[in-house]
């Protein structure tokens, strides 16, 4: 369990880097989105699909935290 814990924090931290990498680029919030989901689909294959998701919008919300 610990393993699969680890791995979920580098996915989302993947996410994280990407989704600000991309926040300056004026891509869409869908289109963020949809780049969160394949990263998450790459780490976990057999995902649920709202899982990824929700995590997604979780990094995007914390990430206009930070800029506000």
């Amino acid at each position: 369990m610990v393993i699969k814990e680890n791995k979920r924090e580098i996915c989302l931290s993947v996410i994280a880097r990407a989704l600000d990498g991309l926040n300056n680029k004026n891509f869409s919030e869908t289109a963020l989105i949809a780049i969160g989901i394949k990263i998450y689909k790459y780490y976990f294959p057999n995902i649920f699909l709202d899982d990824a998701i929700k995590d997604t919008i979780l990094i995007m919300r914390q990430q206009r935290i930070r800029v506000i």
